[in-house]
């Protein structure tokens, strides 16, 4: 997108106050959905989303400045103190944080790009499609809110499990530097991930009303549908590379079960139901249209044969008998799921990153702890 200094604003009308909302060219283009005053009322950009620098390549490189700001928080808060309660993963944190911030930005973008694509196959008036839009990248405050306030609690729940009590969490938060700095990171860890998987939630059940109720299907011609698989696909890839990270402890000597069973089986869970719940509505959709055409097709060939065996029909009735077996033929082909080939071999590109960061980090624990 080419450099232009021109900057287009809304006006928003909410509470007697007038407020100028701006909207760069620069911006992730999942921003220019915003057009109308009613769809930006009581919401706001998603946090996350604003920590991106509205230049090109922006989000790399909020990431990258992200990730070095944090690691060297967390450096200078936890200083040399390695032996007082143990190693804490601040190359985690600090990655998984940097992470969070890029790829929810990309799949958000991806998002609005999927429903634009969906556009012309929508039974939505303007209104109704710009209310849809309003919902990628935004947030009402209360939503805001719970996700800080679950994350936190997520978190501070974790920081007992792993101390054993809440006697010591609070005492490491109040009287040791270093602790307090891990304790923070953990939090931090939690909260940004929880607001993640909330808005890769709310992303997953708007597709999937689109795909229960406003979306047309032809059980011929399925690709207007594929962008439901991309949505899919491209937000369970924030989870699985969040989960594909953890392995980054080893680095820091902290792995322990403790440490990251929760935080994996916390995104395992939403993973799934991120997953599915996009492309369930249109995959019953697209089968029942099928079974409908398919008994259809067969009542015609019935009525077709009046009676008769298939080898007694001929002239007009068995030219109309071979077109109705052809299309039959084909119908059942057709696909019942919104995917494509490159959905496809996304999805299992995603499949193999977790088993294979898992393995090469075992295998360095191993040279570690051999040679070191």
């Amino acid at each position: 997108m080419g450099r232009d200094p021109a900057q287009r604003y809304i006006t928003q009308q909410e509470s007697g106050i007038t407020q100028k909302v701006t909207i760069s060219p620069f911006l992730p283009e999942w921003q220019s959905l915003v057009q109308e005053d009613k769809v930006l009322a009581g919401r706001h950009t998603i946090w996350l989303l604003r920590l991106i620098i509205p230049i090109r390549f922006g989000e790399p490189l909020s990431a990258l400045l992200v990730f070095v700001f944090l690691l060297a928080a967390f450096r200078l808060g936890w200083g040399n103190n390695l032996q007082q309660g143990g190693p804490m993963p601040l190359l985690f944190f600090s990655a998984v944080l940097a992470y969070s911030v890029w790829v929810f930005s990309f799949i958000t973008r991806k998002c609005a790009q999927a429903l634009q694509e969906l556009k012309p196959s929508l039974i939505l008036n303007e209104d109704a499609y710009q209310a849809a839009a309003a919902k990628i990248g935004m947030f009402s405050t209360t939503e805001s809110l719970i996700c800080s306030l679950m994350g936190c609690l997520g978190g501070f729940l974790h920081l007992c499990l792993i101390n054993g009590s809440i006697t010591t969490v609070f005492d490491g938060l109040f009287t040791n530097r270093a602790l307090t700095t891990g304790f923070a990171g953990t939090l931090l860890v939690w909260m940004v991930l929880n607001t993640l998987i909330y808005a890769l939630v709310s992303y997953a059940r708007l597709f999937a009303t689109l795909g229960r109720s406003a979306v047309t299907i032809n059980v011929l011609h399925t690709k207007p549908l594929v962008p439901f698989s991309r949505v899919a696909t491209i937000s369970s890839l924030a989870i699985i590379g969040a989960i594909a990270l953890f392995p980054l402890m080893y680095v820091d000597r902290s792995m322990t079960m403790v440490g990251v069973l929760p935080g994996v089986v916390a995104l395992t869970i939403p993973l799934l139901w991120i997953f599915t719940l996009p492309i369930w509505p249109v995959h019953r959709r697209l089968s029942a249209a099928k079974e409908q055409v398919l008994r259809d097709i067969n009542d015609k060939i019935v009525h077709c044969q009046n009676g008769q065996a298939p080898g007694a029909v001929d002239g007009d009735a068995l030219l109309r008998l071979n077109l109705l077996l052809q299309y039959r033929a084909e119908i059942i082909r057709a696909p019942v799921w919104p995917f494509d080939a490159s959905s496809l071999v996304r999805l299992v590109l995603y499949l193999i990153i977790v088993p294979l960061t898992w393995a090469g980090a075992a295998l360095l624990e191993i040279v570690m702890e051999s040679y070191l």
